[in-house]
């Protein structure tokens, strides 16, 4: 560079010849070769641990993936197994119950077409007994007739109590008291032994009276055997009995 200076006896400036180079950059010393190398296999050591722990992590990601989504799978279809047991079993249990009723149903189905016919049968031979005492002609076929009649419905109504519902049970207490009441009459009669105010005739009544208790309980055997609707007017079963 040109370094300009002010002389003493020269007016102005003038360039000094003097040149001074620029400083020089100082170069850095080379380094061992030994360092560089090892400097380098210790970079090169880290990036390969950095690949195998990479390698590693990704293998533990992979292998834990798969193991989540068997899990997942094996659960879910765990699920789906158990309810179909339960379905299953709730399938069978109603099943069962299906057939405890319908085996219900028809022992009762069974027990009420018994009684009925037992009933109408002594009821009958009563009709024919009462007869016979009005024209004094009761013989003694029509006297064990009766007494069979009677051990029948009496064996039929034993049976039926253990079977038949509170409401049923009722309503057929109902009916053997009124043919015990109207047995126990025709027998008084007939053995000369009749109560103030019994007779023929009041036997008559009694027999006629009879026959409202016994479509009582069969209405209520139809409603529980799901033949008749609750509400249905029982003067249907009158009818019916007028045709009979």
């Amino acid at each position: 560079m040109v370094i300009f200076y002010k002389s003493m006896d020269v007016t102005g400036y003038r360039p000094c010849s003097t040149y001074v180079p620029a400083a020089t950059a100082v170069l850095p010393v080379d380094e061992p070769l030994q360092a560089v190398q090892s400097r380098r296999a210790d970079r090169s050591r880290g990036e390969r641990l950095n690949s195998s722990i990479s390698q590693i992590v990704i293998a533990i990601l992979g292998i834990g993936g798969t193991l989540a989504a068997a899990v997942i799978t094996q659960r879910g279809a765990d699920r789906a197994r158990t309810r179909e047991l339960e379905h299953t079993r709730q399938l069978q249990r109603e099943e069962r119950e299906y057939a405890v009723r319908q085996a219900q149903m028809e022992q009762r189905r069974t027990c009420y077409a018994a009684l009925s016919a037992g009933t109408r049968d002594l009821a009958n031979v009563m009709a024919k007994v009462l007869h016979a005492l009005e024209k004094g002609e009761l013989t003694e076929q029509l006297r064990s007739d009766l007494d069979r009649a009677r051990r029948d419905h009496r064996l039929r109504h034993a049976e039926a109590q253990m079977i038949l519902p509170d409401g049923v049970a009722r309503a057929a207490s109902t009916a053997n008291r009124y043919l015990g009441d109207l047995y126990g009459l025709l027998m008084r009669l007939h053995g000369n032994t009749a109560r103030d105010g019994e007779s023929l005739e009041a036997a008559r009544e009694n027999l006629d009276k009879l026959w409202d208790p016994l479509w009582a309980r069969r209405h209520v055997m139809r409603v529980d055997l799901g033949i008749t609707a609750p509400g249905q007017d029982q003067r249907q079963g009158e009818a019916d009995r007028c045709q009979a």
